[in-house]
């Protein structure tokens, strides 16, 4: 872990919101679009990691650590509390910056989700733009691998029970209050918020792409329902995805790693590995190798 951290890790401001890091060295072009140009000379696989509300870099750092070590670049997508709760003029214009900066890119791939609680949510609207627009945006599914959700959030009433939760975890009477907050904006914005809420889930529950999905969760994280949880796997399965699930008894929600390190990345590296990303680095190191001996 020490040499993980002496590794100088270059980042690059994609658009509000958004971060590319990497190992290697960013060579960016600015340009007209949403995005700025990077400029790669070879493919390069690509994670789109999505936080959780209110995570630090410091609460990030081991996940973007994780990817770099194993040979990705990482696209990190850090959203706020009001661009999940105004997704018109928030979250959807990320998800909207994200997806064509992948669209740009064909470079990056392959392509690799791994969201927690409500970055989740910001990948579903990235699902619904996509699902939109499939003649546009299908080379962008074709470079998706697979996806991981850790503790995601569910949809109103649960949706807002959870959020408060998360927010005001040991203050019962703001929890409270928030709750009944954000339900009066549901109701009252029903077509500018609580619909987007909605077709995001049913975008989880049948995205536009078949690719493998993970789920960790827990039977007793209030904020990530173990039972609505459930009605995600089932519903993978009968659309035909590949559906794996971790759930322990008792864990705390986006702490399973913390908690649970060995049996978390146990569970990830056998996914990653069952698509073939599992060992990028060795990979890279065994093509370069093969290289200087057909130049001697």
């Amino acid at each position: 872990m020490t040499e993980t951290r002496e590794r100088k890790i270059f980042k690059c401001s994609i658009a509000d919101s958004i971060e590319l890091m990497s190992y290697e060295e960013l060579v960016v072009k600015p340009n007209n679009k949403r995005t700025p140009e990077i400029i790669l000379q070879t493919n390069r696989p690509l994670v789109l990691l999505h936080p959780w509300l209110l995570a630090q870099p410091k609460h990030t750092r081991k996940f973007v650590e994780l990817y770099l070590e194993k040979g990705f670049d990482v696209l990190k997508i850090q959203i706020t509390i009001w661009k999940v709760l105004w997704p018109v003029i928030g979250s959807q214009v990320v998800a909207a910056n994200v997806v064509e900066f992948l669209h740009d890119h064909e470079k990056f791939q392959p392509l690799f989700v791994h969201g927690f609680s409500a970055g989740n949510y910001l990948w579903s609207e990235a699902l619904v733009k996509i699902a939109g627009n499939m003649e546009r945006y299908k080379s962008v599914m074709d470079r998706i691998r697979g996806q991981v959700l850790d503790s995601p959030p569910s949809t109103p009433p649960a949706f807002q029970r959870g959020f408060a939760i998360a927010l005001f975890p040991n203050n019962p009477i703001l929890s409270f209050l928030f709750e009944n907050t954000i339900t009066l904006q549901l109701y009252l914005f029903y077509n500018i918020v609580t619909r987007h809420l909605i077709n995001g889930f049913q975008a989880v529950l049948s995205p536009p792409s078949k690719v493998p999905c993970l789920m960790f969760i827990s039977k007793d994280d209030p904020i990530s329902p173990y039972d609505r949880n459930m009605v995600i796997v089932d519903a993978w399965k009968s659309n035909g995805i590949q559906a794996q699930i971790k759930c322990w008894d008792k864990s705390q929600h986006v702490g399973h790693f913390v908690h649970h390190r060995n049996e978390y990345l146990d569970q990830l590296n056998m996914m990653l590995d069952s698509i073939g990303l599992s060992n990028l680095t060795e990979s890279e190191k065994k093509t370069e190798t093969e290289l200087n001996k057909s130049n001697i």
